[in-house]
């Protein structure tokens, strides 16, 4: 067996994006006037948030340059807090708003 040296190795340089969208959840149906820290809060309850990130408009659209989506993508520290997220935190509310939980996934 000299396969087991390099099978170890590998679990390390999987590739980590494919890792890191496993932590991730896509939040929407947000107020627009709701901040990423009550984004975070609000998502903590189902596990540690890394990041809350809100989406916003790109400055190509002038007056909405900066303004959020109404969506955020919140990162938890592992997969399973994400997979909780979705389970427990859809459709709970948030400023008024029935939230859109699901992972998000980049294909």
């Amino acid at each position: 067996g000299h396969s087991n040296s390099n099978s170890n190795n590998n679990n390390n340089s999987t590739n980590n994006s494919n890792n890191h969208s496993a932590n991730r959840v896509y939040v929407g149906n947000l107020r627009y006037e709701t901040s990423w820290q009550q984004v975070k809060d609000h998502m903590r309850r189902a596990g540690n948030v890394d990041r809350a990130e809100l989406l916003t408009h790109a400055a190509s659209h002038p007056k909405l340059a900066g303004k959020s989506k109404g969506c955020a993508i919140v990162t938890y520290q592992n997969p399973r807090e994400a997979q909780r997220a979705v389970q427990e935190l859809h459709d709970s509310v948030l400023d008024g708003r029935p939230l859109l939980v699901r992972p998000d996934r980049e294909d």
